[in-house]
């Protein structure tokens, strides 16, 4: 699984290299292009429009991969203030093998208390489905604010949890800022993270993406259930 903010797709033929190097099965992708132009862009990597919700200019929305089942989709629009755009949220439930989740994708704004706000709104939604969550965001702020602390307190920031470097996915080139999470259900057993350093993912956006290794989920006696496997048919980012 990955997070990814498409920032405008500075070069589309790179952002299809790294969708098709992610291998995830479910991407949490934000600032996507229209729906026409996104779905064209997602097939060239093997990869379907599971939800997409919001404008031209702040869509959001999550991609499957092949192998994935679609079994319901949602739109959320977030509380609005005036003077500000308005932020959504898209949702997918999916199945992946045996496992069934609920991915969201969303974008925060630049206004901290609008974010934390949104992220209040964003923990009513997630709260509200009985299948382990995925969220993917970009927060648009580090591991310290006040939304990104708040769901750090109900989910499980992965790369905080499981990752290797340092993280920082804002501004390409050089990026100095961790500003796009993964954030998973407790009960989902998460291996490594990462963010990727080839020199694809510095051309392809503003953003990179920020890649996990979903493992399976937590039965009720503790153990690993349903471990997915990739679209090469190897254990990847699922």
């Amino acid at each position: 699984m990955a997070a990814y903010n498409l920032s405008g797709v500075l070069d589309a033929g790179a952002v299809v290299d790294v969708l098709v190097r992610c291998q995830a099965d479910v991407v949490c992708a934000v600032e996507v292009p229209g729906p026409f132009a996104l779905r064209r862009l997602v097939r060239r990597a093997g990869m379907d429009v599971a939800a997409r919700a919001g404008g031209r200019r702040l869509g959001v929305a999550v991609l499957v991969g092949d192998r994935v089942r679609v079994i319901s989709v949602t739109r959320h629009q977030l509380s609005r203030a005036s003077g500000h755009p308005r932020r959504s949220v898209a949702q997918a439930i999916v199945g992946v093998g045996t496992l069934r989740l609920a991915a969201f994708s969303t974008q925060l704004g630049m206004w901290p208390q609008r974010r934390q706000g949104h992220a209040e709104d964003i923990a009513a939604v997630v709260a509200a489905v009985s299948a382990p969550v995925v969220l993917g965001a970009d927060l648009n702020e580090g591991p310290t604010g006040l939304a990104a602390q708040l769901l750090a307190a109900r989910l499980t920031d992965a790369f905080a949890a499981v990752g290797e470097g340092t993280g920082e996915t804002f501004p390409n080139p050089d990026p100095i800022a961790r500003n796009d999470y993964l954030f998973v259900d407790p009960t989902l057993v998460v291996r490594r993270a990462w963010v990727p350093r080839d020199g694809v993912a510095r051309v392809a956006s503003h953003h990179r993406p920020v890649i996990a290794e979903l493992v399976g989920v937590l039965d009720q006696r503790g153990a690993v259930a349903a471990p997915p496997t990739g679209r090469t048919g190897e254990e990847s980012a699922a």
